[in-house]
């Protein structure tokens, strides 16, 4: 029987380069997943300026609410 008091919280953090917020660092920020298809992966990674080689297709990355205008974005 679970409760919110003892949900486990998930540490995320920013994979733009220099970008230091994290979730506990920072946690009043939003942190937006990346999308796990191929073509909209690929275009985040070119927007962020990582390079593709470096990043596995199926590891779960996070930007933070600092890149994107949350009020027209979102």
């Amino acid at each position: 029987m679970a409760t919110d008091k003892f949900k486990k919280s998930v540490y995320k953090y920013c994979f733009v380069p220099l970008c230091k917020n994290t979730s506990v660092s920072t946690p009043d920020k939003i942190f937006l997943n990346v999308p796990e298809s191929k073509n909209l992966r690929r275009n985040w990674l070119k927007a962020a300026r990582r390079d593709n080689k470096d990043v596995s297709d199926k590891s779960h990355l996070s930007c933070c609410e600092d890149h994107f205008d949350v009020r027209t974005n979102m």
